[in-house]
């Protein structure tokens, strides 16, 4: 008999529930899975199931948020149902799917915000991600590039970037070099030098005449070491950068965490006993004392995947003088136990920025910090 699977370690409650899972349907998945002992795949594909049923049956009545709303949730547990299986077999492709056609809904039900499909030229295949602006936005709204991590790619990204629009910044919320539908349908792997594709995505952006110049990026788990090696790259195109749970190298978190070997093995299309030397490439390597513009750094401490002490690094070397570390306290990733707090001050510290939206009574010495929150 084949061994139930379990609700992989990485997806924790504070995380779930960061990322669209409802509390309830936790509830309903940890008693399913950890108590009775029922297959988490599943659990989470039943749960989906039926929400989406829900969901397209309010569309079909009319009820336009509803089917949205729900058609979110349901495509965030597909995301999870999936989560686990790291190769593309029948059953990742037929869950991924589901997820990416019931999230594409939901977006199209949306009306927050407008969502443009964008399939970005790159190597052999595409870079595939959504161009999201607010609604009624001018032609030089400014733009944040939005990268995800090695395990969670823009479908989870979402619900930070949904912070930035709110506040009137457009996003391009895209899958890299190694994630989502660039992997798994052009065969994109994951790339240490991420400012290669960043560029091709800054130049996109650029060239459309819908939308400004001023661009920022913001980086989430391994995004937010990518995103600062590009601000290192090309420090004339990027005006500030967000670093939420992201390191200065991953080397140190791939050996104290190993199960991340076949990850960036599978990902970067390289051979198990060649991971190291290709894991040593995600690294800084001094590149932050390129780093000259804006600087926002949230992590958590402790962090159970990478340590403060590691994203402390991009910090200090850093030559920007307006730079900021903000550490939400426990025993999480991603700030994922402050979700709430973490989103609006990194929306905001974006808004300041590329708004010109500063309270006027705003100490100006909390530029540079080093604060402990939560």
């Amino acid at each position: 008999m084949t061994q139930p699977r379990p609700l992989p370690k990485g997806q924790t409650p504070a995380r779930l529930n960061a990322r669209g899972i409802d509390f309830s349907d936790y509830q309903k998945i940890d008693y399913r899975v950890n108590r009775k002992g029922e297959d988490c795949v599943e659990v989470c594909r039943s749960l989906a199931n039926h929400l989406d049923e829900v969901a397209r049956e309010k569309l079909a009545a009319g009820h336009q948020l509803s089917a949205c709303q729900l058609s979110y949730k349901a495509a965030a547990l597909y995301r999870i149902s999936h989560y686990g299986i790291l190769e593309f077999d029948d059953e990742k492709a037929e869950l991924y799917q589901k997820e990416l056609e019931i999230f594409s809904r939901a977006l199209s039900l949306d009306t927050r915000f407008s969502a443009e499909r964008t399939e970005i030229p790159y190597q052999q295949g595409k870079l595939v991600g959504w161009l999201m602006k607010p609604l009624n936005c001018s032609d030089d709204v400014p733009v944040v590039i939005a990268t995800g991590g090695i395990t969670g790619f823009k479908e989870e990204v979402h619900y930070v970037i949904t912070h930035f629009l709110e506040r009137g910044i457009a996003v391009l919320n895209i899958d890299g070099p190694g994630q989502g539908e660039t992997f798994y349908h052009y065969g994109i792997g994951v790339e240490p030098e991420s400012e290669l594709a960043h560029e091709v995505m800054i130049d996109y952006l650029i060239d459309r005449a819908d939308v400004g110049n001023d661009i920022a990026l913001y980086g989430l788990c391994m995004g937010g070491l990518l995103v600062a090696r590009t601000a290192a790259a090309y420090r004339d195109k990027i005006k500030a950068i967000v670093c939420m749970g992201g390191g200065y190298e991953l080397t140190s978190s791939v050996k104290e965490h190993p199960q991340f070997e076949a990850v960036f093995a599978y990902r970067g299309k390289v051979a198990i006993d060649d991971i190291y030397p290709f894991v040593e490439r995600f690294s800084m390597d001094t590149l932050s004392t390129k780093v000259d513009c804006p600087l926002l750094i949230i992590h958590n401490r402790p962090d159970f995947l990478i340590p403060s002490s590691n994203v402390k690094r991009i910090y200090e070397e850093a030559t920007t003088s307006d730079k900021q570390q903000v550490y939400f306290k426990g025993a999480e990733h991603n700030a994922h136990n402050a979700n709430a707090e973490a989103c609006a001050l990194a929306a905001d510290w974006l808004a300041e920025r590329l708004l010109n939206r500063q309270e006027a009574n705003a100490p100006t010495q909390t530029k540079q910090a080093d604060l402990v929150t939560g």
